[in-house]
């Protein structure tokens, strides 16, 4: 993958929350940031997927979630939308 210098950067990420009646539900996401120039802001795209063994939330495990959105480097607020398919 060709870069543009302190333009680009690859992340992910592994989350394990807790859900509603103390299932787990995992989260997986990667995805980029570009910076924008001349801001301490960075647009992100993610692509996210869920992962379950409760059989009453099974239904997260075959869905695929788009998010794009927004990092500020100096505050350190993430705002991200997430559409599921």
């Amino acid at each position: 993958m060709r870069r543009r210098p302190a333009q680009l950067c690859c992340r992910t990420a592994n989350v394990n929350e807790r859900a509603v009646r103390r299932f787990r539900i995992g989260l997986s996401a990667d995805g980029i940031a570009v910076m924008r120039s001349g801001e301490p802001v960075a647009d992100l795209c993610e692509n996210m997927s869920l992962i379950t063994a409760n059989a009453s939330y099974a239904r997260v495990n075959t869905r695929q979630i788009w998010a794009p959105g927004t990092v500020n480097l100096v505050t350190g607020k993430i705002h991200i939308d997430a559409y599921m398919q």
